[in-house]
């Protein structure tokens, strides 16, 4: 089952939550046979453009060696950093992001993403 976007009700789920700290989105990968690699990568370059700026940060970026638990298969791990959901939330909805999201749509045959904080006394710091 090939996922791209979040449905409606996770997509509500995300617009509500709290602006209250630090997110970590964790992207797994599956490119299109056709470019899809090269693809992601200008989408990546130009997305860091526009939002290194806003404190966004790719923290970490490799390439999926295999699976050991499940059924999908990956090409790439990415875990990207934004300070608050507002950000986030900002990004998607800007007239900027909407120029290089095509990038993204045409590179990406399937996707997995998690959202990540922090917890515990390591958090506040």
């Amino acid at each position: 089952m090939s996922l791209l976007d979040p449905t409606k009700e996770q997509l509500e789920q995300i617009l509500s939550m709290p602006d209250d700290g630090p997110l970590a989105f964790i992207n797994m990968l599956k490119f299109s046979s056709n470019g899809g690699a090269e693809s992601f990568r200008q989408y990546a370059e130009k997305f860091m453009e526009l939002m290194a700026p806003k404190g966004v940060k790719s923290l970490f970026q490799v390439d999926a060696v295999m699976t050991l638990v499940g059924e999908e298969q990956w090409d790439e791990v990415a875990i990207v950093h934004y300070p608050c959901i507002s950000t986030w939330r900002d990004m998607v909805q800007s007239e900027e992001y909407q120029q290089i999201s095509d990038l993204r749509a045409d590179a990406v045959l399937d996707a997995r993403l998690v959202i990540v904080r922090q917890s515990g006394e390591e958090s506040a710091q």
